[in-house]
């Protein structure tokens, strides 16, 4: 059995009741556990996932790795909508007792408690620096100053920006989950929070368009798949379309993709390989899910986005089209306005953390 991550993050021990215990989301796509170690002055936690088929042999694998018994008065939270299936076989082969709790509540306490408890840097993606000054510079290109802005190979040369340290995060902040589905939240500094939107294109679509245009059944088969192909034989760009007119196509860079999937229109099916198909549809979507968070935030004038969940940590490729998504409404937005956006680390974890939590401190004090 294949597991998908087995990483660690070392939290302080102030404040926790318990200092050993297990938790469990099981999601549309993916079951996330996170259990712990008792490190002296610190909670080392640990996050292991697996494709939701293997959570029966996943769970037979935490009786020789953990050690939480019913003896202990112990309860293992767990939520995620796969609970129905699988909570009598975790009661039975954990001999434990096993509590559901609801998955969005678990899902902001999780993160709520990260951002009061871990250091920012220690939360993010450094490969996805960069994302929001893209749009910035496509709209001063629009506006006539094309000379500040280049395009190299596959990719635009995008500038950094600002170093974590040197931001503050100022709330409300726009959460986005990103899993199997998908939503966004505005969420308050106290961790009080509304659901702003609800995303139906995101991991499992992403799954299911793959198996269907190129058969692979999980998302690790599908990212190499999409690494060694080429995206843009399948998407009309600009420089498909120069007229030498001195429009707006003669203007911006030639990899400037203006259709997605456009050049299939015209073509046979065997003109494309599967890894470029599989490259053409994960940045398609990436962007397309991206671009849906910025617009979400860009309405609901929240300039700080985060971005989580098992899509975001799926791959460094889906970040880089993520963080090189266009929006075409921000293009017609001031150019002054600035959107900070974060790629979180452990995201797709939020959940089993917010739930872990439930045991860790049972006062009911996640702060």
């Amino acid at each position: 059995m294949a597991e998908v991550e087995h990483e660690t993050l070392d939290i302080p021990s102030e404040g926790l009741t318990i200092r050993k215990a297990l938790s469990m989301d099981i999601g549309g796509s993916l079951t996330k556990i996170v259990y712990t170690s008792d490190e002296g002055d610190k909670i080392k936690l640990h996050f292991m996932s697996y494709p939701r088929p293997q959570t029966k042999d996943a769970i037979r694998q935490l009786r020789d790795k953990i050690d939480v018994r019913q003896e202990d008065g112990v309860v293992i939270n767990t939520c995620g909508v796969g609970f129905q299936e699988y909570g009598d076989y975790l009661r039975q082969e954990l001999n434990v007792t096993v509590k559901v709790n609801e998955e969005l509540n678990c899902f902001i306490e999780g993160f709520h408690y990260m951002m009061n408890h871990v250091p920012l840097e220690d939360l993010l993606y450094q490969d996805a620096e960069g994302f929001n000054l893209v749009i910035h510079q496509v709209a001063t290109l629009i506006a006539g100053g094309v000379n500040s802005f280049s395009g190299r190979g596959k990719h635009w040369e995008v500038a950094k920006d600002e170093q974590v340290g040197d931001q503050k995060v100022q709330y409300p902040i726009l959460l986005c989950m990103l899993g199997s589905g998908g939503c966004s939240m505005k969420m308050e500094a106290d961790g009080s929070f509304k659901v702003c939107q609800q995303y139906t294109r995101c991991g499992r679509t992403i799954l299911g368009l793959a198996n269907l245009l190129v058969g692979t059944k999980t998302f690790p088969e599908l990212i190499d798949l999409a690494t060694k192909g080429d995206g843009s034989q399948l998407h009309i760009q600009a420089k498909h379309l120069l007229s030498g007119a001195g429009d707006v196509y003669d203007k911006i860079p030639g990899d400037f993709m203006v259709y997605s999937f456009g050049q299939a229109a015209s073509k046979d099916r065997e003109n494309f390989s599967k890894e470029d198909i599989a490259a053409a549809l994960v940045g398609m979507l990436a962007e397309d899910m991206a671009q849906t968070c910025h617009l979400t935030a860009a309405s609901h004038n929240i300039s700080h986005i985060f971005l989580c969940g098992s899509v975001v940590g799926a791959s460094p490729y889906i970040r880089q089209h993520m963080k090189m998504v266009l929006s075409v409404k921000d293009i017609l937005n001031s150019l002054s306005k600035r959107y900070h956006s974060y790629f979180l680390k452990f995201g797709g974890y939020y959940g089993a953390i917010g739930a872990l939590l439930k045991t860790l401190k049972p006062n009911g004090d996640y702060k």
